[in-house]
C-alpha cells in the first residue's frame, strides 16, 4: 500500500509540475499579449501626437505667412503715402515758390517777368 500511496503522490506530483508549467507558459503569453498590445497603443498615440503637432505646425506657419504678407502690405502702403506727401509737399513749396516769386517781391521783378516778354507775342499785355 505504500508503494501504491508513494505512485500516486508521484503521479499527482507530475500532475500538478505539468499544471505550473501550463500556467507559467499562458502567463508568459498573456504578458506578451498585453505588452504587444500597451506597445500597438503607445505607437498608435505617437502617430497621433506626430500628426497632431504637423497640423498645429502648418497652421503656425499659415499664421506666419499671414502676417509676413500684412506686413509686406503695410509696407507698400506706407511708402505710397510717403511717396503722395512727398508730392503734395513738392507740389505746395513749388506753388508757394512761385507766388512768391512772382507776385511777392517789390522790386519790379515779376511785373518784367510777367509783361516784357522776350518772345513776341500775338497780343500784348495791359500795363
Amino acid at each position: 500500500m505504500a508503494k501504491n500511496d508513494l505512485a500516486m503522490i508521484k503521479a499527482e506530483n507530475e500532475r500538478l509540475v505539468t499544471e505550473v508549467e501550463r500556467l507559467k507558459h499562458r502567463l508568459r503569453e498573456d504578458i506578451t499579449r498585453t505588452q504587444a498590445g500597451v506597445r500597438l497603443d503607445l505607437n498608435l498615440e505617437k502617430g497621433r501626437m506626430r500628426e497632431e503637432s504637423s497640423k498645429q505646425e502648418l497652421k503656425m506657419k499659415e499664421v506666419d505667412t499671414r502676417i509676413e504678407q500684412e506686413i509686406a502690405n503695410l509696407k507698400t502702403n506706407i511708402q505710397a503715402s510717403k511717396a503722395t506727401t512727398l508730392q503734395y509737399l513738392v507740389g505746395f513749396g513749388m506753388s508757394i515758390f512761385v507766388l512768391f516769386f512772382f507776385f511777392g517781391g517789390d522790386d519790379g521783378f515779376s511785373d518784367r517777368i510777367l509783361f516784357q516778354s522776350p518772345v513776341a507775342l500775338p497780343f500784348s499785355w495791359p500795363t
